[in-house]
C-alpha cells in the first residue's frame, strides 16, 4: 500500500523504496555509506541500522547476500511503518525487520553483544542548531533531538560483539568528536575516507569504520570526489550507484 502523499522510487537491481512527498528523502551520503560497508566485511550473520528512517539502508546492503539478517531501528512510528511496508514491497520479510522504538533501547530489544555489525546514519546537526520544529519528521531526522552521537556510538558498542564492525557516516566537524567516543566505548577507529563534492572543495562528509576491542591502526583511504568541476558524476561516484 502506498498513501497518496507518498511516492515509490527506483533503487535499481529490482529494488524500490516508498518515500513521503514532502518528507525526509535518503540522499547520498546512504548510498557511499551503503557500499563503504560491504567494501570492508566480508561476511555478517546480523546488522543493525540505528535510525533507519524509511529504510534505505537496509535496503540497499540486502542487494549483498554477504549480510545474511538486518534490523533497522526508528523511533518515529510513521517512518518505520513505511519503511516496514517497502520491506514488505520488495519481498525482503525474514531477511529485513523494522523495529519501532528508541536506539537507546537497542540493547535490551535485541541484546548486548548479539550482532556483527552496526551502520548509522544519524542525524548531522546538534540539538540547538536551528531548530524550528523539534516534533517534525525532517527536524528530527537532521538534529540531535531524539538521540545523539554519543548515544549511536554507545549502544552501538554495546549490541556488538567483541570484533564486530561499526559504520558510520557523518559531517567533518564532528570527526574529533566522533574518534574520542569511538574510543571512549572501545570501538577503534580502522577505516576512515573523506568525501569532497569536488576537487575544489572542502570535505563535505566523512565515512568510518571501527572494530570493538581492536588495537589501534587507522587506514586512512583517498579521498572519494563526488563531482568534476563541471558538475558531472565521477566515475567512481557512478560505479557506486550502480554497484
Amino acid at each position: 500500500m502506498v498513501y497518496p502523499d507518498e511516492q515509490i522510487d527506483d533503487l535499481g537491481r529490482g529494488l524500490s523504496i516508498i518515500q513521503k512527498q514532502k518528507g525526509f528523502k535518503y540522499g547520498t551520503d546512504s548510498v557511499l555509506l551503503a557500499k563503504f560497508m560491504l567494501m570492508n566485511i566480508k561476511r555478517c550473520k546480523h546488522c543493525v541500522d540505528m535510525g533507519t528512517g524509511t529504510g534505505i539502508l537496509p535496503l540497499l546492503i540486502s542487494r549483498e547476500p554477504a549480510v545474511e539478517k538486518l534490523t533497522g531501528i526508528e523511533i518515529q512510528a510513521e517512518y518505520a511503518e513505511m519503511a516496514a511496508r517497502s520491506v514488505k514491497m520488495n519481498n525482503l520479510d525474514g531477511r529485513v525487520n523494522i523495529l519501532q522504538g528508541d536506539i537507546k533501547d537497542a540493547p535490551g530489544l535485541l541484546g548486548k553483544g548479539s550482532v556483527q555489525a552496526v551502520v548509522s546514519n544519524p542525524p548531522y546537526k546538534k540539538a540547538e542548531s536551528g531548530i524550528k520544529n523539534s516534533g517534525d519528521g525532517l527536524t528530527i531526522a537532521r538534529h540531535e533531538v531524539l538521540c545523539t552521537l554519543e548515544d549511536v556510538i554507545k549502544n552501538a558498542a554495546l549490541i556488538l560483539e567483541p570484533g564486530g564492525y561499526f559504520f558510520m557516516v557523518h559531517r567533518p566537524e564532528r570527526l574529533a568528536d566522533t574518534m574520542e567516543l569511538m574510543r571512549k566505548y572501545r570501538l577503534e577507529p580502522k577505516v576512515l575516507r573523506m568525501v569532497q563534492p569536488k576537487l575544489s572543495k572542502q570535505p563535505s562528509m566523512f565515512l568510518v569504520a571501527a572494530v570493538k576491542n581492536a588495537g589501534r591502526n587507522l587506514r586512512v583511504l583517498p579521498t572519494l570526489i563526488l563531482m568534476e568541476e563541471d558538475g558531472r558524476n565521477t566515475k567512481e561516484l557512478d560505479e557506486i550507484y550502480e554497484y
